[in-house]
């Protein structure tokens, strides 16, 4: 008997010793898991503070940044406006030197912009109409087939340009409305507005 309680005894020692080892595994496991968890946790915590520090200084940057350009803009306005009609000047200048083929480049793109009109007048400089008189036919094929062309020498259309009027309204392809574009293109671009 004695014998078979001291092996009862054993066993009884041997099942605390084995459960309580699974405890303390058990218990390692859940800190361990609890730490990594708190660590992932305050590691987030301090990338997102330092994220949120460094998008702010680049908020900064970005505003003073922007500040600058607009006092640069403001101060240099006069001078930035000089530039680009000089700029849009020569630019048109070189175009219209082509003469005719600067305005059939410009009716091939403008003409197709009628689409649904029944009578488009083509106004040109003389010396440009005059020229385009042989291109006047496939030209007018530009339009969807059903509206009537008709040509018109106007010298107060400086060479280079057109207008194309329509029934619908009026197509300015004229020198100074492509300078003015391209000046408020350019202002548009310097001072950040475009």
């Amino acid at each position: 008997m004695v014998a078979r309680a001291a092996a009862e005894a054993e066993a009884v020692v041997e099942a605390a010793h084995a459960e309580r080892a699974e405890v303390l595994e058990e218990a390692r496991r859940e800190g361990y898991q609890a730490g990594q968890a708190e660590g992932r946790r305050a590691g987030a915590e301090a990338v997102r503070a330092e994220a949120a520090a460094r998008l702010d200084a680049l908020a900064a940057v970005v505003n003073e940044v922007g500040r600058v350009r607009d006092e640069l803009a403001a101060r240099y306005e006069d001078d930035i406006v000089e530039l680009a009609l000089a700029v849009a000047a020569r630019i048109v200048r070189r175009e219209s030197a082509l003469g005719p083929d600067t305005v059939r480049t410009l009716l091939r793109e403008t003409l197709p912009r009628t689409g649904g009109a029944t009578n488009i007048r083509i106004v040109l400089h003389p010396e440009d109409l005059a020229v385009l008189e042989q291109d006047a036919r496939q030209l007018a094929s530009l339009t969807d087939g059903r509206a009537g062309v008709s040509w018109e020498a106007d010298e107060r259309v400086a060479r280079g340009g057109c207008h194309v009027e329509t029934e619908r309204g009026g197509i300015d392809a004229s020198v100074e409305t492509r300078v003015r574009r391209i000046v408020e293109a350019m202002i548009g671009v310097i001072t950040g507005g475009g």
